[in-house]
């Protein structure tokens, strides 16, 4: 199994997101919570800067799933059953479209105003692997995403922003 060292970049508020990341990668996003960083979701790309900014839309939108800030803390124990919002029909998303639920609406604005990332470049032929060995090391459990698999072809090894990886080598 080959080896290859993903140097993550700092972690970043979302309005620094800049086309410098207009380039292929693995990013992490999440929130702050009361101490740290807490990963949220781990994605590939083609253009990072492009992704995280889908993903900012669709949270705003309606289309993610909107928990209260208190759960993230904990997030595995809460990630199933604790969101306030689900988008898994039109009558919750006519709902979300109201906008008449303080707490909802208060939970959303945490989520956006405290959205940051990090990523690591890589290679598009190995985007798919790459992305699938940070979900497993970071735990499935522990984030929102909905996929992950076995990754055969490589082992990845944290490096670049220290930060990230002590965040990272806690899971």
């Amino acid at each position: 199994m080959n080896e290859i060292t993903l140097n993550w970049q700092e972690i970043n508020y979302y309005k620094n997101l800049s086309k410098k990341s207009n380039q292929p990668g693995i990013y992490i996003w999440g929130f702050y919570g009361e101490d740290d960083f807490i990963p949220y979701y781990v994605g590939k790309a083609l253009s990072v800067w492009w992704r995280l900014g889908q993903h900012l839309y669709t949270l705003n939108g309606g289309g993610a799933n909107i928990y209260q800030p208190k759960h993230f803390v904990n997030f595995k124990e809460h990630k199933k059953n604790d969101y306030l919002y689900c988008p898994d029909s039109p009558s919750n998303i006519i709902k979300f479209m109201d906008n008449s639920n303080k707490l909802l609406k208060s939970s959303l604005k945490f989520m956006v105003d405290n959205f940051h990332f990090t990523y690591a470049l890589a290679r598009k032929e190995h985007l798919e692997d790459l992305e699938k060995s940070v979900i497993n090391s970071i735990g499935k459990e522990n984030l929102i995403n909905n996929r992950s698999g076995i990754n055969k072809k490589f082992f990845h090894r944290n490096g670049g922003d220290k930060r990230v990886c002590d965040i990272l080598s806690q899971y």
